[in-house]
C-alpha cells in the first residue's frame, strides 16, 4: 500500500499519474515548454503565481495579480489584504490579514474557522455550505501557514494530509494548494520519496488548473526539495528553468522573485563568484583605501541583515528568522566579527530545531562548526 492511502491521500485507484499504483515512483519531470496553453482563468492563474510567489520567499512581498482577482464574479480574493476594509468578524479577511504580516499561526486559525465556521472539524465535508472560491483561498492559506509557520514540521504534515482526504477529491485547485506545501514540509524531515509523490500529484494538479503557470511553480517547489535534499546544482539549474518559463507569461513580479531567487541561489553555490565588498577587497585584506572601502561595505551589509532579522522576528515563522539570522551571521563574518557570527549561526539551528528542519538544523551546525575551526 503507498504511504498515505489509509488516509486518502495518494490513493492507487487515481493517484500518480505515470506511476504504478501502490508506488511512490514519480513521472519524469516534464520540458516546460510543452505546457502550453499560456492563459488560464485569472482566479486559477492567481492561485498558480500566489503559490509560486511563496516558494521564492516573495509571498509577503507582493501583491499577485490584484487586477485579476477582482475581473471575475467569485474570483480568489487577494491573500495579501482585502480591497475593501477588512470585516473583524469576516474569518478569511482576518486570515488575510494575518498573512500579510507574518502571523502565520493566527492565519491557520482563521482559516480553519473560515473552512469550519464553529462546527466540528471531522464534519467539514459533510457541512460544508460555502462558495468553492473560498474553500480553495482558505486552504491556501491554511497550507501556505502549516508551510511557512511555528508548527512542527510532523504536525504540519499530518494536518495537511487531513485537509486532503477531506477536500481535494474532485479539486485540481484544492490538490495543488495542498500538495505544494506538504512536499517542502516533506523534504524539511528528508522524506524525499513521500515530497516527490507529492511533488507528482501537484504537477498533475497543475496540469489541470493552469499548464503554463505549472510550467513555472513546479521547477520552483522541486528546487526547493533539490536544494533541501542536498544538491544545490541540480537546484539552481531548475530555478533558471522556472526563470525562462516565467518570461512569456507577462508577470512581472513573478519574473522578478524568480530572477532574484536564481541570483540568490548562485551566490549560495558559488560564494568566491559574488562581487567583493565596493570592489576593494574581502573585510581583512590589507590595501590601504580599499581596505577601508571594504569595511564600510561590511559594516552596511550587517546593518542591513539586522533590519533583516528584526522583520522575521516580528514573524512567528521560525524558518525566516532562521534564514535571516544566517545571513547576518555571514555579514558578521565578512566584517570580522566571528564570535557574533557564531552566536548567529547557533540562533538559526534552534529556529531550525523549533519547525523541525533536519536539513536546516545540520547546516547551521555545520557552519558554525566551520566558524568555530576557523
Amino acid at each position: 500500500m503507498a504511504l498515505g492511502e489509509t488516509v486518502g491521500l495518494w490513493p492507487g485507484r487515481r493517484g500518480l499519474r505515470g506511476a504504478r499504483p501502490g508506488t511512490l515512483a514519480a513521472p519524469p519531470f516534464p520540458d516546460v515548454r510543452e505546457l502550453r496553453p499560456l492563459t488560464a482563468p485569472p482566479a486559477q492563474r492567481a492561485t498558480v503565481v500566489d503559490l509560486a510567489l511563496w516558494t521564492v520567499g516573495a509571498g509577503r512581498d507582493a501583491v499577485p495579480l490584484a487586477v485579476a482577482r477582482r475581473a471575475v464574479p467569485g474570483a480568489l480574493p487577494d491573500p495579501a489584504g482585502p480591497a475593501r476594509p477588512a470585516c473583524p468578524g469576516a474569518p478569511l479577511d482576518a486570515a488575510r490579514e494575518s498573512l500579510r504580516r507574518g502571523r502565520y499561526a493566527e492565519a491557520a486559525a482563521s482559516a480553519r474557522r473560515a473552512l469550519w465556521t464553529g462546527r466540528e472539524p471531522e464534519r467539514a465535508e459533510a457541512l460544508w455550505t460555502g462558495r468553492e472560491p473560498e474553500r480553495a483561498e482558505a486552504l491556501w492559506i491554511l497550507a501556505v501557514a502549516l508551510w511557512q509557520g511555528p508548527e512542527p514540521a510532523s504536525a504540519a504534515v499530518f494536518r495537511l494530509r487531513t485537509l486532503w482526504a477531506e477536500h481535494a477529491d474532485g479539486r485540481p485547485a484544492a490538490r495543488l494548494v495542498l500538495a505544494g506545501p506538504l512536499a517542502v514540509l516533506h523534504a524539511m524531515r528528508e522524506r524525499e520519496p513521500e515530497a516527490r509523490a507529492a511533488l507528482a500529484e501537484a504537477r498533475a494538479a497543475a496540469a489541470e488548473v493552469d499548464p503554463a503557470g505549472g510550467a513555472v511553480l513546479l521547477p520552483l517547489l522541486t528546487a526547493e526539495v533539490e536544494s533541501l535534499a542536498g544538491r544545490p546544482e541540480r537546484s539552481l539549474h531548475l530555478l533558471e528553468e522556472a526563470a525562462q518559463a516565467a518570461a512569456p507569461l507577462g508577470l512581472e513580479r513573478l519574473r522578478t522573485a524568480v530572477d532574484r531567487a536564481v541570483v540568490r541561489r548562485r551566490g549560495e553555490l558559488y560564494p568566491e563568484g559574488v562581487r567583493r565588498l565596493g570592489d576593494g577587497g574581502w573585510p581583512g585584506e590589507t590595501g590601504g583605501p580599499e581596505r577601508e572601502v571594504g569595511r564600510g561595505c561590511a559594516a552596511e551589509a550587517v546593518a542591513a541583515a539586522g533590519r533583516a532579522v528584526a522583520e522575521a522576528v516580528a514573524t512567528d515563522s521560525p524558518v525566516a528568522q532562521a534564514l535571516a539570522r544566517l545571513d547576518r551571521a555571514e555579514a558578521l563574518r565578512w566584517a570580522g566579527r566571528p564570535q557574533d557570527a557564531r552566536r548567529e549561526v547557533c540562533l538559526a539551528g534552534l529556529c531550525f530545531a523549533r519547525k523541525g528542519h533536519v536539513p536546516g538544523v545540520s547546516r547551521a551546525a555545520a557552519r558554525h562548526a566551520a566558524l568555530a575551526s576557523a
